[in-house]
């Protein structure tokens, strides 16, 4: 071992992040504590270390953490020149400064074209105060260019798994392209050179015509204001195919004027495909619960399928006795199988009849990703290659099907089971008869009130279907838990069309009664909305006797009213959004003969509160203000009375009196 190695004076410093760590090497002991001490000095943050020889530095260079290494030019053994031919091998990048009494041209020259950082004479002290300018230079400018080669390196690490494209353009239309980078030509068509040397114009080639002017517009704020833009449209592929994309600019000032604009831009179509067989689902939603009979209801069913969905080889088969009957399907089906699709629960012969009752009783869905495997069903039985199979509960079951394998992935399934969960909703309706048939239901009848409710349907559905559609397009990136959590959402979908069927069909009348506790009930009611970062406070002692299943719908509804809107907000031009509403907490709390829902939003004024209970009455640009008029219409079928007063806080307070406390 070398002997000679001097530790730094302070072993915090030596760690320190901040600090420069210099190894001066040296033969002459009083010249290594003279410079280490003038560095020390004049050098911020410097912090120095020593040895005698080259081979006492090479082990110490080993060992790590040294940002510079300056070195004595005549030394036994190996010199200066040598030492740093040896510390090349090993460490190209790192400074070396060769800091010697012996100058001349010739050995400036040879340690110039040995690779040195820089070259120092020995001399009195200001010389000591440039060499720790120089130290201090070399270091600075080598993490810089080590900092500059990691971030090209993580940036070209990002565009090689970038889903998308990155750019810099000009700040006005057509939006010329001077960086291109990612993969533009599997996004657009185009190779990165055509975008670049202005052969494909940006504005003028990719961008769909009737997207044009609003991204224009988007884009010419965002330069007015120096304030990044968010934007979604359409394009034109080189080879002429639409898809949808995602973009996010950012304006860069240079000398307080925009030079170009950076940034990303990310395929979407297929959640914006995914988002369009949601809402087109929501559509035919008020058909289905309108549908007057099983047939009428699985007729819509197959038409959504296929329309919507695009599942061209659809149908829903009712049981008849030991039978599972084709009662509407697509016609892509009746020309696969011809007239008679039906499944008799007594060919056991049959593995497709085996396997669709076997769905039917167990009342769990089936997806079937290789027909031909033979794991399942016998290929021969059947021209699909793959399919799913989802039950109708007692009804029947819904298949779906395939020529080819592997054909349907998670979001499939998912949709699936909302339009089968929305099916098998619509049919327990219409197998228990509520619906008027044969005549035209007067006005203020029940069967006006069922037309009402079938309608609110349609409002109190959207927020556990948007929680769907979320977790559909997460699965798409991400996989099962998020089809699990649709797939929960449907069920709560579900639960929201048979409460509000049921209240629709049982009036004003409420004959099942329990004791409920507010309070576990307030609790229960909070886990199953969407709660936006916003507080519950239960202050409840009080128990009644009520529906628990429509009790909760009320407790649900004044929540969700809350958090989505702001408590019915009515500031002029308000966001949808209790946040930002300034609503940061709901309470639920005791009153003489009833109990309180109240939260500190903005509050409703008094001409508006009679009115907020109004079927169709919303201050949301986008509502449609059926969640407050279910909340009055379960309410007094129970008896009680409800009222919108103010909070202590100013916000709203919904007042259910005339409640017999247990």
């Amino acid at each position: 071992m070398h002997q000679g190695i001097v530790a730094p004076a302070s072993g915090a410093a030596a760690t320190d992040p901040d600090s420069l760590r210099v190894l001066h090497v040296d033969d002459d002991a009083s010249h290594r504590k003279l410079t280490r001490s003038f560095l020390e000095r004049e050098g911020e943050g410097i912090v120095v270390e020593t040895a005698p020889d080259a081979g006492a530095g090479s082990e110490r260079l080993e060992e790590g953490g040294i940002d510079c290494i300056v070195s004595d030019y005549e030394m036994p053994g190996t010199d200066g020149l040598e030492f740093l031919e040896c510390v090349r091998e090993d460490h190209p990048e790192i400074p070396f400064v060769l800091f010697t009494g012996r100058g001349s041209e010739e050995i400036a020259s040879e340690a110039i074209s040995a690779g040195v950082t820089d070259y120092l004479q020995k001399g009195g002290p200001e010389q000591y105060r440039v060499l720790a300018n120089r130290v201090t230079n070399a270091v600075e400018r080598h993490r810089a260019h080590v900092a500059l080669a990691e971030s090209r390196r993580q940036f070209a690490t990002f565009l090689d798994n970038f889903s998308g494209m990155v750019y810099r353009c000009s700040p006005e239309p057509p939006w010329n392209m001077s960086f291109v980078g990612g993969r533009v030509e599997e996004l657009t068509g185009y190779p990165p050179e055509a975008l670049e040397r202005g052969e494909v114009a940006f504005g003028d080639d990719l961008i769909a015509e009737a997207d044009a002017g609003d991204l224009a517009e988007r884009v010419r704020s965002a330069v007015d204001t120096g304030e990044s833009f968010e934007a979604t449209y359409r394009i034109r592929t080189a080879d002429g195919e639409r898809r949808h994309v995602w973009e996010k600019g950012t304006p860069i000032v240079a000398e307080g004027e925009v030079v170009a604009i950076e940034g990303c831009l990310i395929d979407v179509t297929e959640r914006q495909e995914r988002e369009a067989k949601i809402r087109g689902l929501q559509t035919w939603m008020d058909d289905l619960i309108r549908a007057e009979s099983r047939r009428g209801v699985a007729e819509v069913a197959v038409r959504a399928a296929e329309e919507t969905l695009d599942l061209p080889l659809s149908g829903v088969h009712l049981r008849e006795g030991e039978v599972l009957e084709p009662v509407a399907v697509t016609e892509g089906v009746r020309e696969r199988l011809g007239t008679d699709s039906a499944y008799r629960r007594t060919d056991p012969d049959r593995t497709t009849d085996r396997v669709v009752w076997d769905v039917f009783e167990r009342g769990e869905s089936l997806v079937i990703d290789d027909v031909e495997s033979g794991e399942v069903m016998d290929a021969a039985e059947t021209p699909a290659a793959s399919g799913i199979i989802h039950p109708l509960g007692d009804h029947g079951v819904f298949i779906t099907s395939s020529p080819d394998p592997e054909a349907f992935d998670d979001t499939d399934e998912a949709l699936v089971e909302i339009l089968a969960t929305t099916v098998r909703a619509a049919l327990d309706r219409t197998d228990r008869g509520d619906f008027h048939r044969g005549s035209t239901p007067a006005i203020g009848t029940d069967g006006d009130r069922l037309e009402a409710f079938a309608g609110a349907l349609g409002h109190d559905l959207r927020n556990p279907l948007g929680v769907a559609a979320g977790h559909l397009e997460l699965a798409g990136e991400q996989g099962g838990e998020h089809v699990a959590d649709a797939a929960r959402a449907v069920e709560r979908s579900r639960e929201i069309v048979a409460d509000a069927l049921a209240l629709a069909r049982g009036g004003r009348v409420v004959e099942d009664f329990e004791r409920v506790r507010i309070a576990d009930l307030a609790a229960r009611c909070w886990d199953s909305v969407e709660t936006a970062g916003i507080t519950l406070r239960v202050e409840s002692e009080a128990v009644v006797l009520a529906d628990r299943s429509r009790l909760s719908r009320v407790v649900e509804n004044l929540f969700r009213n809350a958090v989505e809107h702001g408590s019915t907000g009515n500031r002029s031009q308000a966001p949808d959004d209790a946040a930002e509403h300034g609503a940061s907490e709901v309470r639920v709390g005791d009153l003489a003969g009833g109990f309180y829902v109240e939260d500190d939003g903005p509050g409703v004024a008094p001409a508006d509160r009679e009115r907020v209970f109004e079927v169709g009455y919303s201050t949301a640009a986008e509502g449609t203000g059926f969640g407050l008029g279910i909340v009055r219409e379960i309410v007094e079928a129970h008896g009680w009375s409800v009222r919108i007063g103010e909070s202590e806080a100013g916000g709203a307070r919904f007042s259910i009196t005339d409640v017999p406390l247990r």
